[in-house]
């Protein structure tokens, strides 16, 4: 995977000098604003990615155009064909004919190689012949697992909202925070404990008394035990953490909140230094499918709880049950 960083008045120009240094299928990782020391004002600072094989693959099909490639030349397309072929599903030597279609279709839809051949492998220890499409995802449905923690009022219980920089923590909290206002009439308290964000604080603030619940700041993560054992009266009481975070005592559940816009090797990280009992997706609307961290996902055994898929709280925030998880695992297909 190619990284690059650029810098830009605002998202639209982002883009556009992502599509001309890295091509259209270039995605954003991350974006953030950042003030511009030499002329004091501030500028959209954006990390964008391009997978390498697709860059290759580009590389072949202009390349063919070229005298290289002669488009007359039946020997030079065969080539040409079969090493796009490996390139785009580089495991399918190792399969047999039944096993072809569904591991293509598989690919297609974004799921990892290994990932793909394993489903195959279990599929077809219990289906003789062909294997279908809808059998493989109802399969990978079936393993992903997903706790609904909105559908009832919860009662003395604690959660920290951990994660990286920019992945959403303090909106995702505030959405939980307004559904169980609303929905259970809980009595919730909002612990800040961030602190590399000091702007934040105030705004949180103002956002939690808008909501009407209550709400306390803590210099120093030491002092959280203390405030803690002095909210025995809530129903809810959420921790706001900072990325540096990885961790809380005990008798906190932590529900790591990660934007399905970072790069696959950034989130498996992020899913191994953190200590967390859920996990949290956010930007799914800039990024709509899941098939790619998927495999992620299981591997970190942990279960699903809700996504976020815009800004408007408490709107843009769904828990993930069976038909959600359905509706990504089948996007895109045709």
């Amino acid at each position: 995977m190619r990284i690059k960083k650029i810098a830009a008045k605002n998202l639209a120009e982002g883009k556009q000098l992502i599509k001309e240094k890295l091509g259209e299928e270039a995605v954003i990782l991350s974006t953030r604003t950042v003030k511009d020391e030499k002329n004091n004002t501030e500028i959209l600072e954006i990390v964008a990615a391009i997978d390498n094989k697709k860059e290759l693959k580009k590389e072949l099909i202009t390349s063919n155009s070229d005298s290289t490639f002669s488009r007359n030349n039946n020997d030079n397309n065969d080539e040409l064909n079969s090493i796009l072929t490996h390139l785009t599903y580089p495991l399918l030597e190792y399969l047999d004919n039944n096993s072809h279609n569904i591991y293509k279709r598989l690919i297609d839809l974004g799921y990892e190689d290994n990932f793909s051949i394993g489903i195959i492998k279990e599929l077809s220890r219990n289906i003789e012949g062909e294997i279908q499409l809808d059998e493989a995802l109802n399969l990978i449905a079936s393993k992903i697992s997903h706790v609904n923690l909105l559908e009832k009022k919860i009662s003395q219980k604690i959660y920290g909202f951990i994660g990286p920089s920019g992945s959403g923590k303090t909106t995702t909290l505030l959405k939980f925070a307004t559904i169980h206002k609303i929905v259970h009439s809980s009595k919730i308290l909002v612990i800040n404990a961030n602190n590399y964000n000091f702007g934040d604080k105030e705004i949180l603030k103002a956002q939690t008394k808008s909501i009407k619940v209550d709400y306390k700041s803590i210099d120093k993560l030491a002092d959280l035990n203390e405030t803690i054992k002095k909210s025995k009266g809530y129903d809810l009481v959420l921790i706001d953490c900072d990325s540096e975070v990885k961790t809380l005592t005990n008798q906190i559940e932590n529900i790591l909140v990660l934007q399905t816009t970072l790069s696959k090797s950034y989130l498996n990280v992020c899913l191994k230094d953190y200590d967390y009992k859920y996990l949290a997706l956010t930007f799914i609307d800039k990024h709509l499918s899941i098939q790619n961290i998927i495999d992620s996902i299981l591997d970190s055994e942990k279960p699903l709880v809700f996504y976020s898929n815009g800004g408007s709280i408490p709107d843009d925030f769904e828990v993930f049950d069976q038909s959600v998880l359905m509706k990504f695992l089948v996007e895109n297909v045709g």
